[in-house]
């Protein structure tokens, strides 16, 4: 039995598969996998986690549940074998517990139950990296208490700055503090600027979009001409068409830092307004209680009190 992978069929006629004999074949089978096309990675792998929490007892596995792979297809079966409560079997190989813990990462939304580890577990890869080492000294529970080496933050910048690769003329106090997109000079992409999460969303799906796209313009030819921005590379383009929804996002996202600093000294004054409640009641049971006690000292006192004859 042969089996071979043909990937990019707009290029078949660097296939192999016509050396073969006819005569030889007894029996021949295409099949397409899907994996490997953008939308499934768009519409699949991201929706699976929450796949797999419908059901305590029941967990997917795989090639599948990620790209078409044998690595991923075994990881995956390991990944559903420690939900239900197996023990992961490689915990002292460094490189498959990073494997795995991706895995788990991606299809499951979480990571290993270090509980069901009999050694100490190892320590776990996480999706972001850790701060720099000066970082974390600085801010240790001893310079803390010091208060020697706690950095101040940075006063505000004066004159002009760049942002997202764009010169910015400093802060004009005359000027709102939120700046339109239109007085920048920068297309606006949202359509609703009401709907603040909806186009926050909107804006991230159209970016893992075009970086998917991106990706298949590179992987084909890094000089491809944009049909539609003469002598401009597509590449480019489409860099540019990345930046500028960065850019709306960041735009957004600033416009909610007013209504964000008014949710924040409500939720601060409701908090002190619940405390000086629980204070009053507090204060209230104090009172009562003292009452009581004067109450029951004074009839103590009128029962042992002699009573004196006119």
């Amino acid at each position: 039995m042969f089996q071979t992978l043909f990937l990019n069929k707009l290029e078949s006629n660097k296939w192999t598969i016509n050396r073969i004999d006819k005569k030889k074949i007894l029996h021949e089978r295409w099949w397409r996998q899907f994996a490997h096309v953008w939308q499934h990675f768009l519409f699949t792998v991201p929706l699976l986690r929450f796949l797999q929490k419908e059901n305590p007892t029941i967990f997917y596995a795989g090639a599948y549940t990620m790209f078409s792979t044998h690595e991923i297809a075994c990881i995956s079966g390991l990944a559903a074998a420690h939900e239900l409560g197996a023990l992961y079997p490689f915990e002292k190989d460094a490189l498959t517990v990073k494997q795995f813990d991706l895995s788990m990462n991606c299809v499951h939304g979480n990571c290993r139950n270090d509980t069901l580890f009999m050694d100490p577990p190892p320590l776990l890869s996480s999706a972001f990296p850790l701060p720099p080492m000066g970082y974390i000294e600085l801010f240790s529970d001893d310079s803390i208490r010091q208060n020697s080496k706690i950095l101040q933050p940075p006063p505000p910048i004066e004159g002009p700055y760049e942002l997202f690769g764009l010169y910015v003329n400093g802060i004009d106090h005359t000027e709102p503090i939120i700046r339109s997109l239109a007085t920048q000079q920068i297309q606006r992409v949202y359509m609703r600027p009401d709907d603040y999460k909806g186009e926050l969303k909107k804006l991230c799906f159209a970016i893992l979009t075009n970086y998917l796209d991106l990706l298949q313009i590179v992987s084909r030819s890094t000089t491809t001409q944009s049909p539609d921005s003469g002598n401009i590379p597509l590449r480019e383009q489409k860099l540019h068409e990345i930046e500028l929804l960065f850019i709306n996002i960041h735009h957004l996202i600033n416009e909610l830092r007013p209504h964000q600093a008014r949710e924040t000294l409500r939720v601060i004054l409701e908090e002190q307004k619940q405390q000086r409640e629980k204070t009053s009641l507090k204060l209230y049971s104090f009172l009562n209680r003292i009452v009581d006690v004067l109450n029951s000292a004074v009839y103590s006192l009128n029962d042992h009190v002699p009573k004196v004859a006119n």
